[in-house]
């Protein structure tokens, strides 16, 4: 995926907490970032009327701007 931007360093990182926001917020302190990148797949009507958004709760517990791919 990453062969397209040759000088882009990127990193991947599996997280496990109970509570989502939780866990995010103590990564992103742990390690200090300063930018959330997160990726947020199209959703059906159904689903957006019956699923609750997570990128929408990490966004309003993080402390850091945060860039939603979709």
């Amino acid at each position: 995926m990453m062969k397209n931007y040759e000088g882009v360093e990127a990193n991947f990182h599996q997280i496990k907490n109970e509570q989502i926001e939780e866990g995010v917020d103590e990564f992103l302190e742990q390690k200090e970032m300063n930018l959330l990148v997160t990726y947020s797949p199209q959703k059906s009507f159904l689903e957006r009327f019956f699923h609750l958004s997570i990128t929408r709760h990490i966004l309003e517990h993080i402390k850091i701007p945060m860039l939603v791919l979709k």
